[in-house]
């Protein structure tokens, strides 16, 4: 028989029956038949299909042996280097025909991504095709979350073989499976773009050191994309560029937040994560929450390119919104140096 889907028809011969010939110790007729006859079936859904007809602890023991790995028919989907079968949230284990084919079951995997995974999924296509991959930092700026989740998401997104991660220079870099080889192409000039845009970083670092005396500032040490515990205790996990800490009644608010942008074009989203970085950091201390920075950050960002709804966003939401050229940046000139060092170092290392 044939099992029509929106993608592809899945061929279901019809002489694959449970029970089968091997007849095999533990088979679960039932469970079986169903995975069978839908092609694809998560754990949680087989469980509601078997309720009322038999009891949890048979149940329990069908979703176990198609787990087991025992049937000839069917597997239970295992991320790489999983031993167990990989559970998708809520959703529970994937279920699938053996000669279902590859395509479709990518397809249902990504169905089944968390939210914030697909969210990370969708910036490898979302901004422009020039941008089609991202260092962990820029995730991390980008999407409006803790780091350590976002993380986390990135290397479920590896283990599940849809994205791979490349060290180019000092940095790990994620690009979808189709691109790798697009990438390894453009290494050099990937390696220096992110060079180049961490000077602009600290260069504006420096600005800022000069901007403000040192006396409103309680120190400069971990300012640049800071890691210590103490500072993302305050940021509740939340990455920026550049963070400041200013002394207790020197200036208005405690905090400025600082995300520079030379890569890839400022979007309204982009904006609007900026603020929901700074709205949503919080901390939870003996069942306490604090929020630190909300309604006491002052928020800038720097950019290169810009669409004329980020500068609309960030007007409407009283974030400062710089041009590298505004704070007499020129980032063409840093460039090249930064260029020429890199190709300079290349030479004498080779």
């Amino acid at each position: 028989m044939v099992i029509k889907y929106s993608t592809v028809d899945v061929i279901v011969a019809t002489q694959i029956i449970c029970p089968c010939s091997k007849a095999c110790k533990g088979r679960r007729e039932r469970a079986v038949n169903i995975v069978l006859r839908q092609g694809i079936c998560t754990s949680v859904e087989l469980k509601n299909l078997l309720k009322g007809d038999f009891g949890d602890y048979t149940i329990r023991k069908s979703v176990n042996f198609l787990c087991s790995n025992d049937c000839c028919y069917i597997a239970a989907f295992r991320a790489a280097n999983d031993l167990k079968p990989t559970v998708f949230g809520r959703q529970g284990k994937l279920f699938y025909i053996k000669d279902l084919p590859e395509e479709r079951l990518k397809l249902e995997i990504r169905e089944r991504l968390s939210s914030l995974q697909k969210r990370l999924l969708e910036k490898f296509s979302a901004l422009n095709k020039g941008i089609f991959y991202f260092s962990m930092y820029d995730l991390k700026r980008l999407i409006p979350a803790p780091g350590t989740v976002v993380e986390y998401s990135l290397n479920r997104l590896m283990k599940l073989d849809i994205i791979k991660s490349l060290h180019l220079g000092q940095t790990d870099f994620f690009v979808l499976n189709s691109q790798v080889k697009r990438m390894q192409k453009e290494e050099d000039s990937i390696i220096i773009d992110d060079l180049a845009e961490f000077a602009v970083i600290n260069t504006v670092h420096e600005l800022i050191m000069n901007l403000y005396p040192s006396n409103i500032m309680m120190g400069y040490y971990d300012a640049i994309r800071p890691r210590t515990r103490e500072t993302l205790a305050i940021t509740g996990g939340m990455s920026f560029d550049i963070f400041y800490r200013f002394k207790e009644n020197s200036i208005d608010r405690k905090y400025l937040a600082v995300d520079v942008y030379t890569r890839y074009p400022v979007t309204g989203y982009t904006v609007n994560s900026f603020v929901k970085k700074i709205e949503w950091a919080k901390t939870r201390e003996k069942g306490k929450i604090t929020k630190h920075l909300t309604d006491n950050t002052y928020g800038l960002i720097v950019f290169r390119i810009a669409t004329p709804g980020a500068i609309r966003k960030a007007n409407s939401l009283g974030i400062r919104f710089l041009r590298l050229s505004d704070v007499k940046i020129d980032y063409t000139k840093l460039y090249e140096k930064t260029k020429a060092d890199f190709f300079e170092r290349k030479v004498i290392f080779n």
